[in-house]
């Protein structure tokens, strides 16, 4: 009988042995698409996970989970269109890494910060919500809360006072490539990390799978 998925941060990982859930070493990730966001993810919270120190930088440990991209091609591409191919995704982990490092840096200095609810669905939505907002209020930060289905970077733009937006939308919407809009966009962990965390501590872990975060957001309140 074919196992069910084991569900890592989020993602349901299909073909794992009995009790890889605790360790994913001998596994690999076969990743059907092209450099979005759920690969980010993937790789930040399966890879970067075991690199030295904060930044990850070159000299960072190689990946506990490797994992090989399938480029498709898209669906009514033209016949010169390049075929499908499979490759081993490198270590530009360390360097989404190190950007995500240095969102958190920034986010230290921020005085207001936009909550954006992209989903009503998420799991642990509102005790999340309640938590981040109970950490931005000990912090001494101001915050708006939006609801957008979609991030729009010419909506997020009438918000011109607000430093740096929060995604909350599940582990998939969790890593946002912020480029196209006028303020970036971080996770709750990134933003939970500048709130608390002191320079040095970040150890590269990297969570989306928000029942993970609970229970640093309740020690947090009961601090």
């Amino acid at each position: 009988m074919h196992p069910p998925p084991v569900v890592v941060e989020g993602f349901a990982l299909d073909g794992l042995p009995a009790g890889a859930a605790g360790s994913l070493r001998g596994c690999c990730v076969l990743y059907v698409g092209g450099e979005d966001a759920p690969l980010d993810a993937i790789a930040l919270t399966h890879c970067a996970a075991r690199t030295s120190g904060g930044g990850g930088g070159e000299g960072a440990a190689q990946p506990e989970l490797p994992i090989c991209v399938c480029d498709v091609a898209a669906p009514g591409a033209s016949t010169g269109a390049p075929p499908s191919r499979l490759r081993r995704l490198l270590l530009p982990t360390a360097r989404r890494l190190m950007r995500r490092y240095y969102l958190v840096q920034r986010a230290r200095d921020v005085p207001t910060f936009g909550l954006v609810v992209a989903t009503l669905s998420a799991a642990h939505l509102r005790p999340l919500l309640d938590g981040l907002t109970a950490a931005l209020r000990a912090a001494g930060r101001r915050w708006y809360m939006l609801l957008m289905g979609k991030l729009n970077p010419a909506k997020l733009a009438n918000f011109p006072d607000i430093g740096m937006f929060v995604v909350v939308g599940g582990t998939r919407a969790g890593v946002v490539e912020s480029k196209d809009f006028l303020a970036p966009i971080i996770s709750p962990h990134e933003l939970l990390l500048a709130l608390r965390a002191r320079d040095g501590e970040w150890t590269g872990e990297y969570i989306l799978d928000y029942s993970r975060l609970l229970p640093s957001l309740a020690a947090g309140a009961a601090g």
